[in-house]
């Protein structure tokens, strides 16, 4: 999503006095991840037990899901309106490349609620001996997810190609 999200940053202006580029947007989104995970395990581990209310890891999962669905969202209809943007002002953008930060900060607050809970799931649902073990093989499978959407980007781009 994030590569995504910085190809949108590249095609839009930042305020003329401030220079912003794609990787001030990523590391954006670095620093979400570091704020929320403080949060998380603040709002989780403390205030939610001490009021007896337990939120299990699968609908922080799902809550982190949501979140990166809501961001998927958010950069639709941004794309839908700088599209717009440009055809208004014949190939200049007007809107501003801040646009991009609450996208940016959902996708953070998902990274955080699902990877997170999944690498806690990973470590305790191991035995004692493999929890190394688990969080490697839990690595590994999200390594074998970004290896698999390269080629399907590959897949598709090949196809696009053939269409043109």
């Amino acid at each position: 999503m994030l590569t995504t999200y910085s190809l949108q940053a590249t095609l839009l202006p930042s305020p003329s006095n401030i220079l912003v580029s794609s990787t001030f947007l990523t590391s954006f989104n670095d620093i979400t991840v570091i704020v929320l995970t403080i949060v998380a395990l603040v709002l989780f581990k403390s205030k939610l037990r001490w009021r007896k209310l337990k939120v299990d890891l699968f609908s922080r999962m799902g809550i982190g899901v949501a979140c990166a669905v809501i961001s998927a969202f958010f950069a639709i209809n941004m794309e839908t309106a700088r599209k717009a943007d440009f055809k208004d002002h014949n190939g200049n953008a007007s809107l501003s490349v801040f646009i991009l930060l609450p996208q940016y900060a959902l996708v953070g607050a998902g990274e955080i609620m699902t990877l997170v809970s999944g690498m806690e799931m990973a470590f305790l649902g191991a035995p004692r001996g493999l929890r190394c073990t688990a969080l490697g093989l839990f690595w590994t499978a999200t390594g074998l997810g970004y290896f698999a959407a390269f080629g399907v980007l590959a897949f598709v781009n090949k196809y696009e190609k053939g269409m043109k």
